[in-house]
């Protein structure tokens, strides 16, 4: 197909692409995993052979001992695999593959059982919980002082931190309690972030890799609007010098039409229903996840597949106007 040839403009407009997957070994390999997954599905559905089925459950199980955001992927995977099975897609026996991610999960708790006296798959949930999800969401109603205060007196406040067990059950307790007696204002942080999950521009991901030293800071475009409006954006922005400007307005047009072909992807009739279901089950649930912190960052594990779409419903939409000139040509 012709639109192939824009598969090079389609991977400069997302440097955090290039970036993570050469200097991060571990983005690169969760995205490979995620993305064979997803071709080893999209094989079944063109060949009908079950081993492609099998390696679709097996890639997933390897991709969720690489990241932990994939700790509940079985869930949607076992709900979508009981729906084939009532649209008479898979066999029986097929209803155990969903079940190949939770493996990993519970051998790789067992694991850390054995070594810390906790059933658990990773610290992280507790660590990004506070330092992310919480603490976002006390920033809502406490200045930034107020909320390190509150943070580092649960911290304080923990049990012994010998006591793995308990030390980590505190920390998950006091941030789930933090959302829950502010879930309206949670609810909006992370349609935030899922708005700027798909929108993203990668701006800490750039600066970071152009300038080593970078820290990052919270204080973007809205933080200067509140400060001084449309003179403070202005002389922030003046900053980045225009080379760098022009290029994240690049980069916003083509992340939103990526976006927009993804849609148009879903409600393609001429595509298999399975095809855009897998689509959206993949993208969807890594775009969840990742929570009001939602970033380009985080699109790299799935950005394959939003290329796979976008190269799709691209083609589907010429091809439609090739044969509307076509026919308004003949007639």
């Amino acid at each position: 197909s012709k639109i192939l040839y824009g598969l090079p403009i389609a991977l400069l407009i997302f440097p955090s692409y290039f970036i993570l997957n050469v200097t991060i070994m571990a983005d690169a390999l969760f995205m490979f995993l995620i993305f064979m997954a997803f071709l080893s599905f999209i094989n079944y559905i063109k060949n009908n052979r079950s081993k492609d089925l099998y390696f679709h459950g097996l890639w997933l199980a390897l991709a969720v001992l690489c990241k932990p955001v994939l700790i509940l992927i079985w869930i949607p995977e076992l709900a979508f695999f009981i729906f084939l099975f009532f649209r008479k897609k898979i066999r029986p026996s097929h209803l155990i593959i969903p079940i190949f991610p939770l493996l990993s999960v519970l051998m790789l708790s067992y694991y850390n059982y054995t070594k810390t006296g906790y059933f658990h798959y990773s610290s992280l949930k507790e660590t990004n919980l506070l330092a992310y999800n919480a603490k976002n969401t006390l920033l809502l109603k406490h200045s930034p002082e107020q909320t390190d205060a509150i943070l580092e007196n649960i911290f304080e406040t923990s049990p012994d931190k010998e006591n793995f067990k308990a030390y980590s059950s505190h920390l998950y307790g006091e941030g789930t309690k933090i959302i829950l007696n502010n879930i309206p204002g949670y609810i909006l942080l992370q349609t935030k972030g899922m708005i700027n999950f798909f929108l993203d521009i990668g701006r800490y991901d750039i600066f970071s890799f152009l300038y080593p030293d970078f820290k990052g800071d919270d204080k973007g475009i809205k933080y200067h609007w509140n400060e001084g409006g449309m003179a403070a954006v202005w002389t922030y922005l003046n900053g980045f010098g225009l080379p760098y400007l022009l290029y994240s307005i690049v980069i916003l047009i083509g992340n939103l039409t990526l976006l927009g072909l993804f849609i148009s992807f879903m409600f393609d009739k001429k595509i298999p229903l399975e095809e855009r279901l897998i689509s959206l089950l993949l993208v969807g649930y890594i775009c969840i996840f990742t929570g009001p912190i939602g970033s380009a960052r985080f699109r790299v594990a799935i950005y394959p597949i939003l290329l796979w779409t976008g190269l799709k419903s691209s083609d589907s939409i010429l091809s439609k106007k090739t044969n509307h000139e076509s026919v308004k040509a003949s007639a």
